[in-house]
């Protein structure tokens, strides 16, 4: 019979090859993560990585322009901006960003949906819509006051005006009419796509990469 002294080194030597077992299955287990995160999901984790600091904006399709036989232009588009303003950005303490700020709505009076002094309504708010880009980009170029935040979109044209209407027909929210609707197929184009850098502040985002 084994004495009690033999079966105690016994045990110990039991859990000491069951703990070297264990802590050699653990540094296995822990290389094979290592491995799998760092070499099998490579691609994917690189994705997520960047997706932290870029997100994708959908850019819409311009609308093809209209001809007549004689090359001259029926119904074309324009570009045009939109500014708005991110209230978390801006110092309400600081007398010179709110006067920056009315001095850009009063230079957009035109194109303002806003008065000045500018008051607070929402956390993200539109000033200005539709300035022609020619307006819009020495403003732009020249420094914005801090949380102002400008996007580039684009209006149908007609010059001919209403006397055309009755054959171009007109692009509205209820719907295209007459030739607009007829070649929407070969007018409305396909979307597109950017890629921009987050910003810390939601709705805000930096210049495009």
């Amino acid at each position: 019979m084994l004495q009690s002294d033999d079966l105690s080194v016994s045990r110990r030597r039991s859990r000491t090859k069951l703990a070297i077992v264990l802590t050699a299955a653990a540094y296995l287990l822990v290389i094979f993560q290592l491995f799998k995160i760092q070499i099998l999901d490579h691609e994917y984790y690189s994705e997520c990585a960047d997706a932290q600091h870029t997100r994708s904006v959908v850019l819409d399709a311009r609308r093809g322009k209209i001809y007549d036989r004689n090359d001259f232009l029926l119904a074309g588009n324009r570009s045009v901006v939109s500014f708005e303003i991110y209230w978390p950005n801006i110092n309400l303490e600081n007398s010179e960003e709110l006067a920056a700020i009315n001095d850009l709505v009063e230079t957009l009076e035109c194109w303002s949906v806003v008065n000045a002094p500018v008051q607070r309504t929402r956390i993200n708010q539109i000033l200005a819509v539709n300035v022609p880009l020619e307006i819009a980009r020495p403003i732009i170029e020249n420094t914005l006051p801090a949380g102002i935040n400008w996007r580039i979109g684009c209006v149908r044209t007609y010059p001919l005006g209403d006397r055309a209407a009755n054959i171009l027909g007109r692009i509205s929210s209820n719907g295209n009419e007459r030739l607009e609707s007829k070649l929407d197929y070969l007018l409305s184009g396909s979307p597109g796509q950017k890629i921009v850098e987050r910003s810390a502040y939601p709705g805000f985002s930096l210049p495009s990469l």
